[in-house]
């Protein structure tokens, strides 16, 4: 877990900065349930496609166009030895 921190914290991707801030959720969830950082491993992540933010764009001769926004899902899923699921987050 702490290896995974240490590459996100590190990385310049994007993209990391979020991923470590689930992953920081997630591990605070697992906290509140009295399971130790150091017992956890991530058993699943995954980053799907969310909706769009539409907005517009004025345009000439009173015209507008249309810019789409991408969001997306990521979940976080965490798993302690033989229990399958410990703690998730998504944002």
């Amino acid at each position: 877990m702490a290896e995974a921190k240490r590459i996100l914290a590190f990385s310049t991707k994007k993209g990391a900065a979020f991923l470590l801030k689930t992953l920081n959720s997630a591990l605070a969830a697992a906290a509140e349930k009295g399971v130790k950082a150091e017992d956890v491993k991530i058993s699943e992540i995954r980053v799907n496609k969310g909706t769009y933010l539409k907005r517009v764009k004025p345009a000439s001769r009173g015209r507008m166009h249309k810019i789409q926004k991408p969001t997306t899902h990521i979940l976080v899923k965490l798993a302690m030895g033989d229990k399958p699921k410990v703690a998730e987050s998504k944002v």
